[in-house]
């Protein structure tokens, strides 16, 4: 099994993350923006390692930019 990590954003990439190989930079690059950033939440083990990499960045991510959206929310 195999997870991949990716993060998606607009054309305009307004945290200029394009091309940054590594994800605690680039979280770091879109908490010092205020850009968006979706999470999933769920205390799921993808979530756990979401947060692994935020500390890693050396950032507490919270505030209007950062959404946590609990899969309790989906139909499925």
């Amino acid at each position: 099994m195999v997870n991949d990590f990716v993060i998606l954003g607009p054309a305009s990439d307004p945290a200029r993350v394009l091309g940054v190989k590594d994800a605690s930079v680039a979280l770091s690059k879109i908490a010092n923006t205020g850009s968006v950033f979706v999470s999933r939440g769920d205390a799921s083990g993808t979530h756990k390692k979401e947060l692994e990499l935020w500390e890693k960045a050396r950032v507490k991510p919270s505030g209007p930019w950062y959404l946590e959206v609990d899969r309790a929310w989906a139909p499925y």
